[in-house]
């Protein structure tokens, strides 16, 4: 097993590589992506020789997906991506898209999209360092446990805060809140999260109950993650029709009324890129509706929005409260979230530090640490 210090070594070796060409404020999206890449590919190998021994006489096992966590495409793991030698930032999109395509429902919009292809930034010998350096060691759950490398990536955090300059708050991926939710991270029996229940039931173990219940929580995500080449109705139908089946005139009705709800009918046949970031997030909402989920899941709704076009979208997620939907929401609109919150939970470097109603925490906070996050937002209103 790799030990601690040995792998924030490893990891913080890739943000050493990148320094000369990457801003440190950057640092993330591109050291985060090869690291979910380089761990998917590495649980897959790890699951595929647990099938073998345990399907010897099944070799068809391996493509069960109720056997892996993540399912890696052909073309898509890390070794292929390893092998290439020239277009490595093309490659790497590739794989990273592959891999969302064939995980939709847990990891859509999870590599980001940063600028792979750029090779005034990014030359192919950089991105081959990068490659060689995370193939180095394996991140297998055996070699590299689910808290040994959240260890890691607080360690990253941390590190990237202290060379930039800026804060750690800064650098945080509230996905890894958020999905936790849907077990990304894998919680053990033990350790120091909140108890999750969904209809008053506890998570499932991983297998087909637990792809269940994750067809079942919708996810709205900071950038929208639209398909840039598809028109808006099929942006909102592809999840129906693919997934549940939908017929191809059910799909596209119900598309158009929930299109109709958020404010967008009549940009039904455009494409993202001629909408606003407004639309767009609207969009993304009325696409995670048409799934029917039990809750929804918001990561920082507003973030890459416009002043003006911010309370468009909270409007939209201010009626579905109203309606009575279940949403998680990582958020720093303070004022959006005392008005339309039941629970407020204070998150900070990573822990839970309150949990209160909105009154109680915005009125009479815990700590000192949220005392502090709350008069410094005083003094901005001022």
């Amino acid at each position: 097993m790799i030990e601690m210090s040995e792998l924030e070594s490893y990891l913080w070796g890739s943000a050493e590589l990148l320094r000369t060409s990457i801003d440190v404020g950057s640092y993330k999206q591109y050291i985060f992506p090869l690291l979910f890449l380089k761990r998917m590919s590495d649980v897959y190998d790890e699951e595929c020789a647990h099938i073998r021994e345990e399907f010897p006489d099944d070799p068809d096992a391996i493509e069960w997906e109720e056997n892996h966590v993540f399912m890696i495409p052909d073309g898509a793991h890390w070794s292929d991506v390893r092998n290439v030698t020239e277009n490595i930032g093309e490659a790497l999109v590739n794989a990273f898209r592959a891999v969302e395509k064939s995980n939709p429902e847990k990891l859509a919009g999870i590599f980001g999209n940063a600028a792979w292809t750029n090779k005034n930034r990014l030359p192919d010998r950089l991105l081959k360092d990068l490659i060689e350096h995370f193939s180095s060691q394996t991140l297998s759950l055996e070699n590299c446990p689910e808290d040994e490398l959240g260890q890691g990536y607080e360690y990253l955090i941390k590190k990237f805060a202290d060379d930039s300059g800026h804060t750690a708050q800064e650098f945080y991926t509230n996905r890894t809140v958020v999905h936790l939710m849907t077990e990304m991270l894998q919680p053990q029996s033990g350790e120091s999260v909140y108890e999750i229940l969904i209809d008053g039931e506890h998570l499932p173990e991983e297998g087909k109950k637990l792809a269940q219940l994750r067809s079942e929580v919708g996810m709205v995500f900071q950038s929208f993650n639209l398909f840039a080449h598809k028109t808006i109705l099929d942006n909102v139908t592809i999840g129906p029709r693919e997934v549940l089946r939908t017929p191809k005139k059910a799909a596209e009705e119900e598309a158009f009324r929930l299109l109709k709800r958020v404010g967008v009918d009549s940009q039904a046949h455009k494409v993202p890129a001629q909408l606003s970031g407004g639309q767009q997030q609207r969009v993304a909402i009325a696409r995670t509706l048409a799934m029917h989920p039990k809750a929804i899941l918001f990561d920082e709704p507003t973030s890459a929005l416009d002043p003006e076009m911010i309370g468009e979208v909270l409007d939209v997620i201010t009626e579905l409260a109203k309606e009575g939907m279940t949403m998680v929401i990582v958020t720093h609109e303070m004022n959006f979230a005392r008005r339309v919150a039941d629970r407020i939970i204070f998150v900070d470097h990573g822990a839970i530090l309150e949990e209160n109603t909105p009154e109680e925490f915005f009125t009479q906070p815990k700590t000192q640490r949220a005392r502090d996050f709350l008069n410094t937002l005083k003094g901005r209103d001022k």
